[in-house]
C-alpha cells in the first residue's frame, strides 16, 4: 500500500497548499478524504490477484525477504476489505461532496468515514503521535505473526 499512501499524502499536500494560495481570491479548497468503501479499489479478490501476481514475479531474493509478510498482507487485505472497515455505503462519499459544495464556510479537510470507523480513524490517525501510531502497528504485526505461526504450529 506504499504507492497508494504516498499519492494520497501528495493529493493532501498539494490540497493544503492550494489552500494558502487561492484563499486570497475567495476560493475554498476542500480535501474529501473517504476511508474504505466497496469500490473495484476495495475488493479483496482483485487486491490478492496483484499480490500474488507481483510476488509470483519477484526475484528469489525478494520473495524470501517478503515471504513472511506476504501470508500477513493476504489476511490485512480480507480484514480491510469486509464489513465493519470497507462499507457498501458509497453515497456516503457523494453526499459529503455535495455537502462540501453546497456549504459556506466548508470544512477544509472532510474525513468520509463509517459511524464504526470514525473512531477509529480519528483516534489512530488524528490524534495519536505518528511516532506512538507506527510502534503500535509494528507492535500489532509481530503479535499477529506469531499467532499465525503458532496456529500454523499446531
Amino acid at each position: 500500500m506504499s504507492h497508494y499512501c504516498a499519492s494520497k499524502s501528495a493529493v493532501a499536500t498539494f490540497t493544503e497548499a492550494l489552500t494558502g494560495e487561492l484563499d486570497i481570491f475567495g476560493c475554498k479548497v476542500i480535501s474529501v478524504e473517504p476511508w474504505f468503501y466497496k469500490t473495484p479499489m476495495v475488493d479483496n479478490h482483485r487486491i490478492i490477484k496483484g499480490i500474488k501476481r507481483h510476488f509470483d514475479g519477484s526475484t528469489d531474493e525478494v520473495k524470501e525477504s517478503y515471504a513472511n509478510s506476504i501470508d500477513q498482507s493476504l489476511r490485512f487485505s480480507s480484514l480491510i476489505c469486509s464489513p465493519p472497515f470497507a462499507s457498501p455505503k458509497t453515497d456516503d462519499v457523494i453526499d459529503a461532496l455535495v455537502d462540501a459544495i453546497r456549504s459556506i464556510e466548508p470544512q477544509p479537510k472532510m474525513v468520509v468515514a463509517t459511524t464504526t470507523m470514525r473512531p477509529i480513524v480519528w483516534f489512530f490517525f488524528e490524534f495519536l503521535p505518528r511516532d506512538i501510531l507506527y510502534s503500535v502497528v509494528s507492535f500489532a504485526k509481530r503479535i499477529e505473526l506469531r499467532l499465525h505461526q503458532h496456529n500454523k504450529s499446531k
